[in-house]
């Protein structure tokens, strides 16, 4: 989803240590998240104990210290704006999977409340992988431009973690928590999902219509863009509690790297 951010704003690619550093604390989150519930942010030295505990196996183990380790030694040679981004997004991100939030007495996750669950997901990738990017490029950039692509993002983002939503209904009634899937049904949550790839292929053909005068040489980005999205369709209408772990974690988060493939096999 960067590369794909900077594809689209003419920024080459590299393995920058802002590129490294993405890599390494998203897959520190990815893992750090299996065992969240364990975890506390206001007992940190309780949190280590249960960290390296005979609990939790010794890959995962060291999968969290590989990302942590990786995002420690890469964060001071991002540039200060950057920095200054991640520090907010990492705020967002660990209160997503940690209990931050006081409410009621009690201290609770950001995904245990209700209407901020997805958005949170959504909100965070979109500023992580848009907006952190363009930081040192944003007077070069038009308004118009960079709502489009913001709001794209965010719309692509929200409607794949729908099937996440579905598959966690089970688990998430087991904990007390209530998931919009479970207020609203699962029919709906899928409507909402395929009305947002609606308002993201409308805002592809806008964006490609109206915004591209700077990449004349590029080919167009609505035919792979539609074909994301329809692929992503799919894998919502099709989504429930049954399905396997790779329904999820494969094929629905592989959407993301098949769109930026897409792009870059139209643009040869």
């Amino acid at each position: 989803m960067v590369w794909e951010t900077q594809w689209f704003f003419g920024i080459p690619f590299q393995f920058s240590p802002f590129i490294i550093f993405v890599f390494f604390a998203t897959f520190f989150e990815y893992n750090l998240h299996v065992i969240s519930g364990r975890l506390s942010f206001l007992q940190p030295a309780s949190s280590l104990r249960e960290l390296f505990s005979g609990g939790i196996s010794t890959t995962l183990k060291v999968c969290i210290l590989t990302g942590l380790v990786g995002s420690l030694i890469t964060f001071p040679l991002l540039e200060i704006k950057m920095m200054t981004g991640f520090l907010i997004a990492g705020l967002l991100t660990l209160s997503y999977s940690l209990p931050m939030i006081r409410r009621k007495g009690q201290f609770i996750r950001m995904r245990e409340v209700t209407y901020l669950k997805v958005f949170t997901v959504a909100f965070g990738w979109t500023f992580i992988t848009v907006v952190i990017p363009l930081l040192p490029f944003l007077e070069n950039i038009s308004g118009a431009e960079l709502t489009i692509i913001l709001l794209r993002r965010f719309l692509f983002i929200y409607a794949i973690t729908i099937p996440f939503e579905i598959r966690d209904m089970e688990r998430e009634r087991r904990f007390g928590n209530i998931s919009l899937p479970m207020i609203y049904g699962i029919r709906k949550m899928k409507a909402v999902g395929i009305i947002m790839l609606i308002l993201f292929c409308i805002l592809s053909a806008l964006q490609e219509k109206y915004f591209l005068f700077d990449f004349v040489s590029r080919k167009p980005i609505l035919i792979p863009l539609l074909v994301s999205a329809v692929a992503a369709a799919f894998l919502i209408l099709y989504a429930s509690d049954k399905k396997t772990n790779w329904y999820f974690k494969f094929w629905t988060d592989g959407t993301m790297i098949l769109q930026f493939l897409l792009l870059l096999l139209f643009s040869l």
